[in-house]
């Protein structure tokens, strides 16, 4: 709401999956999140029964887990609920579509290296190069992965601008940084860095508002966050 035009609502329902706590990131289960299609849908189909005119689904997992069919579930979930529907993922493909770009250096943030492993291939599945991927224990912004857990639940503006920083460091010929976890918000960082290191800054939070303004043919209230969301100013 800090961007959107006065007239715009929000609603929201959350996805019930059993078997997945969510009090940290150890209790995230990427199985269950691959299989989590169908309560996307049910979701979906609540939101416009509700009356939405555009659904948007937060958390970059429940989209890139599927690799290069990312945009195949959105589409999927979007022709059940017979209402458009933009996921987090799906959204950052689509901002390095627009400026053309197929090599990007991304932190993963709180992501462990398991799940950053898994993600740099799902990546990798939509013809992208990653030249860099490293999450907040390997780049030395955090001392352990259990204090980097903890961050995912508590945004801490440090550890997501050193991480990002820290990637386009590392990776000077790619043009764009992605900032990978929905729990890192780049709004009020993007523009910063992109000054800092000359490169695009892609959050997960900068391009899902981005594709959601767009699709709404609205501009957000103002600019300075980022070239992204400058597209619509």
């Amino acid at each position: 709401m800090r961007i959107a035009p006065e007239d715009i609502d929000l609603t929201q329902v959350q996805m019930h999956l059993d078997g997945m706590g969510g009090h940290t990131m150890a209790e995230f289960n990427l199985r269950l999140i691959e299989a989590a299609v169908p309560e996307m849908t049910r979701c979906a189909n609540d939101l416009a029964n509700a009356g939405s005119d555009l659904i948007i689904q937060f958390g970059t997992p429940f989209s890139l887990i599927h690799g290069g069919h990312a945009h195949d579930v959105q589409q999927e979930i979007s022709r059940a609920s017979r209402v458009p529907v933009i996921m987090a993922g799906v959204a950052m493909l689509d901002a390095l579509d627009v400026f053309d770009i197929r090599r990007v250096a991304v932190a993963s943030g709180y992501f462990d290296d398991a799940w950053t492993a898994i993600f740099r291939l799902k990546l990798m599945q939509n013809d992208l190069q990653i030249p860099y991927m490293k999450n907040w224990v390997r780049q030395g912004v955090m001392g352990s992965q259990r204090e980097s857990d903890s961050a995912a639940w508590d945004f801490k503006v440090a550890p997501a601008r050193a991480g990002v920083l820290k990637a386009g460091l590392n990776a000077q010929d790619a043009p764009a940084l992605f900032a990978l976890g929905g729990g890192v918000r780049m709004l009020g960082l993007a523009d910063e860095l992109e000054r800092e290191t000359g490169k695009i800054v892609i959050g997960a939070d900068i391009a899902l508002y981005w594709s959601a303004l767009q699709h709404l043919r609205l501009k957000p209230r103002t600019g300075g966050f980022g070239r992204l969301l400058g597209l619509l100013v």
